[in-house]
This record gives structure tokens, C-alpha cells and sequence, in this order.
């Protein structure tokens, strides 16, 4: 009577778990003296852009020192409401090994991803 219930569980936690690690890339932030390193994860939905630059927005959980004159703001628009993200250039970006250019960091507080702490922009795909 269990064995139908326990098969469903094991091949659940199978499948989330290697969609979870297909979408995975690893990510090293540096801006000054800040180094951000984890795991992030690519969200078909952030099509979040530098309205300046046109350049794409990584979101991190992750307390960065951003100085008040190097701020970009970018706004956004979510089902609860919208705002402005403080994002700022990064000295360097790295994911999955290869360094990526054209893209900014927005410093959010609010994400919580499974074990990610960061959000791609779907143009990485293109870029890696």
C-alpha cells in the first residue's frame, strides 16, 4: 500500500532536483572589496533592463556598498506593486567560468530561491 506513495515522492524529489541544478550557474560579483560568490538561478521572467544602457539586471541578495552617487535606479513592476531597484555597476562578473559583460546588479533583500541568492537575467543564456 506505501510503495506507490513512496515511488511518487522519490521520483518527485528526482525531478525537482535535477531541474533545479540544470538551471544552477554558479556567479562571482566583485565591486570593490566586496565579493559575492554563490549560486544563481535564471528567471525566463526577469526581463528587468538598465533604461539607460539597455543593459540586463541581475538581482542579488546581497549587501553591497553601494555609494549614493553610483547608483542606478531601475524600475519594476511586480503582481504586488512596483518601485525602484538600486543597482550599480559591478567591477566584475563572472558565471559559470566565463566573464559576461553588459549587465548591472540590483541589491534586493526580499529574495529567498530554494538555495540561490541570485537572479539572472534570461539574456545570460544567450552570453554563456
Amino acid at each position: 500500500r506505501c510503495s506507490p506513495l513512496i515511488l511518487f515522492i522519490f521520483i518527485s524529489n528526482n525531478i525537482k532536483n535535477r531541474r533545479f541544478n540544470y538551471n544552477k550557474y554558479s556567479v562571482l560579483i566583485t565591486y570593490g572589496r566586496d565579493v559575492f560568490k554563490s549560486y544563481g538561478l535564471v528567471d525566463t521572467g526577469n526581463c528587468l533592463i538598465d533604461p539607460y544602457k539597455r543593459r540586463g539586471v541581475i538581482i542579488v541578495n546581497y549587501p553591497f556598498k553601494i555609494p549614493k552617487n553610483k547608483r542606478i535606479l531601475v524600475p519594476y513592476c511586480v503582481i504586488n506593486g512596483n518601485g525602484l531597484l538600486d543597482c550599480f555597476v559591478p567591477d566584475k562578473v563572472i558565471i559559470n567560468d566565463k566573464e559576461c559583460s553588459n549587465y548591472i546588479v540590483g541589491v534586493s533583500n526580499e529574495i529567498s530561491l530554494g538555495g540561490a541568492d541570485c537572479i539572472l537575467p534570461n539574456s545570460v543564456l544567450e552570453e554563456i
